[in-house]
């Protein structure tokens, strides 16, 4: 099978890239070179290229390439990288030999803390709450507005929670290694400088990268419409065991401290305008305290009862993301306390 793959310089892709040996694979990004294997490379911004430049003749098309952050990433970015670029990708495909699409969205689509009584499922309505989750959502409703119009678009819109995992620098670059929720937790709870803020009762999903990429293989066969489908891997847990896996993965004897959200936000407002002004993407910010208390517990049954399997456990996911991130420090020998972004 030809496949395109866009975002084929990121960091998922440098899990996926590797799974779709045996197909002839095409990646496409803004940068220079590709984070994992592929048969041919083409450097092209979804926004500002000709299309003529890309060849027509795929059988699918995975669509990752995104605007994704919490911090440095402005509204006008995300609509740009994330709507139009969709727009322009999808009307290419329509005027191409393609008729399949897995299009990578995301949970942001839905109000914050929506899980807070039970499990979000496909079902629920959707309500993004930030400038990421409103343009993926235009990008979705572009999407099925298209397919309604073509009847023979197949398309699969998969909907992760947070996506965390080992990635080699070298590959995707410093700044996309740690720009992660899950890095700066361990970060803090190595250094001592992390504190559950609340009751820890909070639930959290979470999505090992390598479970995601097999996700995604697993819905790259597409039938004629649209589907839409969470990722997230099971169990879900509560921030407190979260922590406390990550504590014990680490090695800390201590138990993890608990701060009001009262005391922690005076900081934080601080740290916030500091970081406005430095441009250093501080762990701590309003944005972080905000993901950290709010529920994010999204049910994911429809794709196991299609039939995947999560190849990685929890337990095994987290522990080999804690020793990535050991060896890290090691070769890095950078404080990712003061961290600044950067290009790849």
């Amino acid at each position: 099978m030809r496949i395109l793959v866009t975002g084929a310089s990121g960091f998922v892709a440098e899990h996926l890239l590797p799974e779709l040996e045996g197909h002839h694979v095409t990646g496409v990004d803004r940068n220079d070179e590709a984070s994992g294997p592929c048969d041919e490379f083409i450097s092209f911004d979804l926004v500002a290229d000709d299309f003529a430049k890309l060849p027509s003749d795929f059988d699918l098309v995975i669509h990752m390439a995104a605007a994704r952050a919490d911090w440095g990433v402005d509204d006008e970015e995300f609509m740009r990288d994330n709507f139009v670029a969709t727009q322009n990708l999808l009307n290419y495909i329509l005027h191409s030999e393609c008729r399949k699409l897995v299009f990578v969205s995301t949970v942001a689509v839905y109000e914050k803390d929506k899980s807070r009584f039970k499990p979000v499922t496909e079902q629920a309505e959707e309500a993004p709450y930030n400038a990421y989750g409103k343009s993926k959502h235009l990008a979705e409703q572009f999407i099925i507005q298209k397919c309604r119009e073509n009847p023979t678009l197949c398309v699969n819109i998969i909907r992760p929670v947070v996506i965390y995992g080992p990635s080699n620098p070298s590959n995707t670059g410093i700044y996309r290694a740690v720009d992660n929720n899950i890095f700066r937790l361990i970060d803090g709870i190595y250094n001592d400088r992390f504190a559950i803020i609340g009751t820890g009762t909070s639930r959290k999903s979470i999505a090992y990268v390598k479970n995601f990429a097999d996700a995604v293989i697993f819905l790259s066969d597409p039938v004629e419409g649209y589907e839409i489908t969470h990722y997230s891997d099971d169990p879900t847990y509560d921030m407190h065991t979260l922590c406390s896996k990550v504590n014990s993965l680490l090695g800390k004897p201590k138990r993890l401290r608990r701060l009001n959200k009262s005391l922690i936000l005076p900081i934080v407002y601080i740290l916030d305008l500091i970081s406005s002004v430095t441009k250093i993407n501080f762990p701590i910010s309003r944005s972080r305290i905000e993901t950290f208390m709010s529920n994010t517990d999204f049910d994911a049954q429809k794709i196991r009862k299609g039939g995947y399997t999560q190849r990685y456990s929890n337990d095994t996911a987290l522990s080999d993301t804690v020793a990535w991130y050991l060896d890290l420090r090691m070769t890095e020998k950078q404080n990712f306390f003061f961290f600044k972004k950067s290009k790849r």
